[in-house]
Protein backbone atom coordinates (compact mmCIF):
# COMPACT_ATOMS: atom_id res chain seq x y z
CA UNK A 1 0.00 0.00 0.00
CA UNK A 2 1.20 3.49 -0.85
CA UNK A 3 2.24 6.01 1.81
CA UNK A 4 0.01 8.99 2.60
CA UNK A 5 2.04 12.21 2.66
CA UNK A 6 0.94 15.52 4.20
CA UNK A 7 2.95 18.64 3.43
CA UNK A 8 2.04 21.35 5.92
CA UNK A 9 2.90 25.02 6.32
CA UNK A 10 1.28 26.63 9.34
CA UNK A 11 2.27 30.21 8.70
CA UNK A 12 1.40 33.55 10.20
CA UNK A 13 -1.04 34.36 7.36
CA UNK A 14 -2.28 31.06 5.89
CA UNK A 15 -2.54 27.35 6.57
CA UNK A 16 -1.23 25.59 3.46
CA UNK A 17 -1.50 21.86 2.82
CA UNK A 18 -0.54 19.48 0.02
CA UNK A 19 -1.62 15.89 0.57
CA UNK A 20 -2.05 12.59 -1.14
CA UNK A 21 -0.65 9.15 -1.71
CA UNK A 22 2.98 8.92 -2.79
CA UNK A 23 3.23 8.80 -6.56
CA UNK A 24 -0.26 10.24 -7.11
CA UNK A 25 -1.39 13.80 -7.72
CA UNK A 26 -1.54 15.86 -4.52
CA UNK A 27 -4.59 17.78 -3.36
CA UNK A 28 -3.79 21.30 -2.15
CA UNK A 29 -5.73 23.40 0.33
CA UNK A 30 -5.12 26.95 1.55
CA UNK A 31 -7.11 28.22 4.53
CA UNK A 32 -7.11 31.30 6.74
CA UNK A 33 -4.92 31.02 9.81
CA UNK A 34 -7.47 32.02 12.46
CA UNK A 35 -7.79 29.58 15.36
CA UNK A 36 -9.26 30.04 18.82
CA UNK A 37 -11.77 28.76 21.36
CA UNK A 38 -15.20 28.01 19.85
CA UNK A 39 -16.85 30.39 22.31
CA UNK A 40 -15.19 33.33 20.52
CA UNK A 41 -16.92 32.59 17.22
CA UNK A 42 -20.10 34.57 16.52
CA UNK A 43 -23.17 32.37 16.68
CA UNK A 44 -25.64 32.12 13.79
CA UNK A 45 -29.34 32.74 14.27
CA UNK A 46 -29.94 29.04 13.67
CA UNK A 47 -27.39 28.16 16.35
CA UNK A 48 -23.82 27.01 15.99
CA UNK A 49 -20.72 28.74 14.71
CA UNK A 50 -21.40 28.29 11.01
CA UNK A 51 -18.90 26.79 8.63
CA UNK A 52 -15.63 26.23 10.42
CA UNK A 53 -13.44 23.31 11.36
CA UNK A 54 -13.92 22.25 14.96
CA UNK A 55 -11.27 20.37 16.93
CA UNK A 56 -10.66 19.63 20.60
CA UNK A 57 -7.60 20.90 22.46
CA UNK A 58 -7.18 19.65 26.03
CA UNK A 59 -10.92 19.01 26.32
CA UNK A 60 -11.92 22.46 24.98
CA UNK A 61 -13.66 23.00 21.64
CA UNK A 62 -11.66 25.14 19.21
CA UNK A 63 -12.23 26.39 15.68
CA UNK A 64 -9.52 26.58 13.04
CA UNK A 65 -9.14 27.76 9.49
CA UNK A 66 -11.26 30.88 9.92
CA UNK A 67 -10.46 34.50 9.17
CA UNK A 68 -8.72 35.82 12.30
CA UNK A 69 -11.08 38.79 12.61
CA UNK A 70 -14.05 36.42 13.08
CA UNK A 71 -12.74 35.47 16.54
CA UNK A 72 -14.19 38.08 18.87
CA UNK A 73 -11.72 39.50 21.38
CA UNK A 74 -8.89 37.21 20.29
CA UNK A 75 -5.35 38.37 19.59
CA UNK A 76 -3.25 36.31 17.18
CA UNK A 77 0.02 35.00 18.54
CA UNK A 78 2.91 36.14 16.36
CA UNK A 79 6.13 35.22 18.13
CA UNK A 80 9.05 32.84 17.90
CA UNK A 81 7.42 30.19 20.09
CA UNK A 82 4.25 30.07 17.94
CA UNK A 83 4.65 26.33 17.15
CA UNK A 84 4.12 25.51 20.85
CA UNK A 85 0.80 27.40 21.12
CA UNK A 86 -2.77 26.11 21.11
CA UNK A 87 -3.67 28.09 17.95
CA UNK A 88 -0.84 26.29 16.11
CA UNK A 89 -2.06 22.96 17.50
CA UNK A 90 -5.64 23.72 16.42
CA UNK A 91 -4.44 24.46 12.88
CA UNK A 92 -2.39 21.25 12.89
CA UNK A 93 -5.46 19.31 14.00
CA UNK A 94 -7.54 21.01 11.28
CA UNK A 95 -4.99 19.85 8.71
CA UNK A 96 -5.19 16.30 10.06
CA UNK A 97 -8.98 16.44 9.83
CA UNK A 98 -8.81 17.81 6.27
CA UNK A 99 -6.58 14.90 5.26
CA UNK A 100 -9.50 12.51 5.90
CA UNK A 101 -6.97 9.88 7.03
CA UNK A 102 -6.58 7.76 10.16
CA UNK A 103 -2.82 7.66 9.69
CA UNK A 104 -0.30 10.06 8.16
CA UNK A 105 2.72 8.05 7.01
CA UNK A 106 4.92 11.05 6.16
CA UNK A 107 4.48 14.58 7.54
CA UNK A 108 6.60 17.30 5.96
CA UNK A 109 6.66 20.68 7.69
CA UNK A 110 9.17 23.27 8.73
CA UNK A 111 10.25 26.15 10.86
CA UNK A 112 11.55 29.60 9.96
CA UNK A 113 15.24 29.37 8.96
CA UNK A 114 16.35 31.18 12.13
CA UNK A 115 14.59 28.53 14.26
CA UNK A 116 15.45 25.50 12.14
CA UNK A 117 19.11 25.87 13.03
CA UNK A 118 18.19 25.35 16.70
CA UNK A 119 18.22 21.56 17.26
CA UNK A 120 16.09 21.84 20.41
CA UNK A 121 13.31 23.69 18.54
CA UNK A 122 13.35 21.12 15.73
CA UNK A 123 13.14 18.22 18.16
CA UNK A 124 10.40 19.93 20.21
CA UNK A 125 8.27 20.43 17.09
CA UNK A 126 8.87 16.85 15.97
CA UNK A 127 7.86 15.60 19.41
CA UNK A 128 4.63 17.68 19.37
CA UNK A 129 3.59 16.51 15.91
CA UNK A 130 4.44 12.79 16.11
CA UNK A 131 2.13 10.30 17.75
CA UNK A 132 -1.58 9.73 18.20
CA UNK A 133 -3.72 12.90 18.18
CA UNK A 134 -7.33 12.97 19.45
CA UNK A 135 -8.60 15.77 17.20
CA UNK A 136 -12.34 15.43 17.92
CA UNK A 137 -14.22 13.34 20.48
CA UNK A 138 -14.66 10.56 17.89
CA UNK A 139 -11.61 11.01 15.66
CA UNK A 140 -7.93 10.36 16.21
CA UNK A 141 -5.08 10.45 13.72
CA UNK A 142 -1.66 8.83 14.03
CA UNK A 143 1.36 10.65 12.64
Amino acid sequence: MSQFVLGLDIGYSNLKMAMGYKGEEARTVVMPVGAGPLELMPQQLTGGAGTCIQVVIDGEKWVAGVEPDRLQGWERELHGDYPSTNPYKALFYAALLMSEQKEIDVLVTGLPVSQYMDVERREALKSRLEGEHQITPKRSVAV
